[in-house]
């Protein structure tokens, strides 16, 4: 009977303990429960005030590229009126080239603005729209023009997308000026696709072709031209090197990484 009654008083003591034991665990665990509560609510606060940043941010990058936009289109306007306040073919030329240039730049902001992205643009769209403003830019009564362009499910950021618009608007530029002369219809093609781990861009047209007279005209590095310096220093701030390819009209090749 004694031990029995020990028996129970041993059971009964270490029940007590187990339930004070329990206790302070379960008092522990709430305590870091509202430990981690209160710190999910911190970072959670934390997250929505990065969101609120960011947005805020992103509508000022936005209206950066608006204003930017906008001061070029005026830019372009200017050139516009000095175009039409010329005679002097060449000055009219020039300002024509400059113009193109400018709208590439434009064009990029352009898209930047419109974009759900701020910080890609997509290549296919932008450089479609590009070549159809310079072809119709330099149109001339009887000349009937075709372009195709292609650049499938590829976006650059701007340091990359600008340099690139403004290699296929010399060109382009350059084959509507001397390329078509003396026929009713032409072609242009730009494509740009990817190549192992890095680019393509070609640039080609199907017109007469590049006399050495012609391609001082149009600007050759090699003859001194300003246009093709510029795209020469484009191509080398892309890591990669524009080279001519032999072949019915004209097309430029440039590989990049």
């Amino acid at each position: 009977m004694a031990a029995a009654v020990a028996y129970i008083l041993i059971l009964r003591t270490f029940n007590s303990r187990l339930e004070i034991e329990v206790a302070s665990r379960t008092a522990g665990i709430e305590e870091l429960n509202r430990a981690l509560s209160a710190e999910v609510l911190e970072r959670k606060e934390k997250e929505e005030l990065i969101a609120i940043s960011l947005g805020e941010k992103e509508v000022l990058l936005k209206e950066v590229h608006h204003r930017v936009r906008n001061n070029l289109q005026f830019i372009a306007s200017i050139i516009n009126m000095q175009i039409a306040g010329t005679v002097d073919f060449r000055i009219h030329d020039i300002l024509k080239t400059l113009r193109s240039r400018v709208f590439s730049m434009a064009l990029v902001h352009e898209r930047l603005y419109g974009s759900d992205s701020i910080s890609r643009i997509d290549m296919d769209e932008y450089l479609r729209t590009l070549v159809e403003e310079i072809v119709m830019a330099y149109q001339r009564p009887g000349l009937a023009m075709t372009t195709e362009v292609e650049a499938p499910g590829i976006a650059f950021a701007a340091e990359r997308a600008m340099p690139i618009g403004l290699i296929v608007g010399e060109v382009v530029s350059n084959s509507m000026k001397h390329a078509f002369n003396d026929r009713s219809a032409g072609r242009v093609e730009v494509s740009l696709r990817r190549a192992g781990s890095g680019f393509e861009l070609r640039i080609s047209d199907d017109g007469i072709g590049l006399s050495l007279e012609a391609a001082s005209r149009a600007g050759d590095a090699r003859d001194g031209g300003i246009g093709f310096l510029l795209v020469d220093a484009l191509a080398s701030q892309l890591g990669g090197e524009l080279s001519r390819e032999e072949g019915e009209g004209l097309s430029y090749l440039l590989a990049f990484a």
